[in-house]
């Protein structure tokens, strides 16, 4: 118990540092997506069975983080960074939302800002795969996806409902 939190943060710190000190000559975008989406997964359920927030806000800023090489490519590739928001979006509500399938429980009514934030975040990166490929269709139905499974969770815990603000 007590290095516990300590070698949680520097499992996921080096997890998802990791991808940077694998060198290749042309980058592969879904094996990088698919090992972060392990990665999350793992993250998210260890906050969710201790309850500590911090490893998930930690996960989600990395993980929003892994949203922007590429980005800038002339040929974007926006299959695999739109994966990578969906998948990020829906173990955060799974995982992470507050009173919403398998995320901790909170009081009725109040807004939980981990909650909020953690799917906020994805839409933001949706909303730059959005920009970054000039309003690919892709990236346009990722988002319009992510704007509406905001508002389903936002239905279905009021703990998400400040993420309404991102999706707006």
């Amino acid at each position: 118990l007590l290095h516990g939190p300590a070698l949680a943060g520097l499992g996921v710190v080096g997890a998802f540092v990791t991808p940077v000190l694998v060198s290749s000559g042309k980058p592969d975008y879904w094996a990088l997506y698919i090992y972060l989406a392990v990665v999350t997964a793992a993250s998210f359920g260890l906050a969710r069975i201790r309850l500590w927030r911090w490893l998930a806000v930690t996960t989600i800023a990395f993980a929003v983080l892994w949203i922007f090489p590429g980005l800038d490519a002339e040929e974007l590739q926006v299959a695999p960074h739109a994966f990578h928001v969906i998948a990020g979006f829906v173990l955060a509500a799974l995982l992470v939302v507050c009173g919403f399938m398998f995320g901790p429980t909170i009081e009725d009514g109040e807004i939980e800002p981990v909650s909020s934030s953690s799917l906020g975040a994805y839409l933001f990166g949706a909303m730059l795969i959005v920009l970054s490929s000039a309003h690919a269709d892709l990236a346009l139905i990722a988002f319009a996806l992510l704007v509406g499974a905001t508002l389903f969770v936002a239905w279905r815990a009021p703990a998400a409902t400040g993420a309404l603000g991102a999706a707006a």
